[in-house]
Formats: C-alpha cells, structure tokens, sequence
C-alpha cells in the first residue's frame, strides 16, 4: 500500500512539473530584425476577448514568471504576458530608458509594446481595449 501510495505521489507530481514546465514555454515574435521572446500564462477557462496585463520584469532581472500574478489571474479571468527585455552593452535585459548602457540600444520601445499587444491579442484572441500593464524596475 505504501509503495503504491508513493508511486502516485511521483505520478501526480511529475504531472503537476510538465503543466508548470509546459505553461512557462516561450513564444517567439518577429520584431523589426530581431526575434523577441515573451512568456504567456493564460487561466484554463478563460473567456475570449479576456483582459490582458503585461508584466515588464527589472533591470537584469531573471524573475520573468510571478505565480502570485498568475494566481491573481486565475481567480479574476485574465491573460498575463511576460516579455523579455533586450540586452545592454553590459549584457543586462531590460527596457530601454535612456540608461547610459543602453545608448547603443536601437530598439524602440514604445513600437515594440504596441506590436506585441498586437500579436498576443491576436494569437490568444484577448482584449486589445482592456490591456493593463506593471512591472518591477526600470
């Protein structure tokens, strides 16, 4: 019995890290001449045309992916998208602000934002009208 017991504790538990895994996947996006990457946490059961917010990590940061966001999202019906920044001349992501590392930065911003909002609207068919954005940093 406790074999059997500890078998599907290992199942389910394996189970649980492929669906964390597979909801963490990194979606590709053409942007200018550059290929951009961002996260999407998407609620099962969520209704379309669902409200989005747009979580812009810090400065270097690697924390990409809040489950306490993504909870909030689950109770409340919401997409959440987790676009990486870009790397500076220090090899830092982040967000272009006018930062002196980042003077050699090509990329426009506020350009790239609304062509994401496009594309993740679009291909998870969510609001473009009720998107909201936060973050953490610059």
């Amino acid at each position: 019995m406790t074999r059997q017991f500890t078998l599907l504790c290992a199942v389910v538990l394996s189970l649980s890290m492929a669906a964390q895994k597979q909801d963490r996947l990194k979606h590709n996006f053409n942007y200018a001449d550059t290929v951009r990457t961002y996260g999407m946490y998407i609620p099962q059961n969520v209704a379309p045309s669902a409200p989005l917010v747009v979580y812009t990590h810090g400065y270097g940061s690697k924390t990409r992916w809040r489950q306490d966001l993504n909870a909030t999202a689950d109770k409340y019906g919401f997409a959440v998208c987790y676009p990486d920044g870009t790397p500076d001349l220090r090899g830092n992501d982040g967000w272009k602000v006018g930062y002196p590392s980042q003077e050699s930065m090509l990329i426009d911003e506020t350009n790239f934002f609304c062509k994401l909002l496009d594309e993740v609207c679009r291909r998870f068919n969510l609001s473009r009208e009720n998107v909201f954005c936060t973050g953490f940093s610059n």
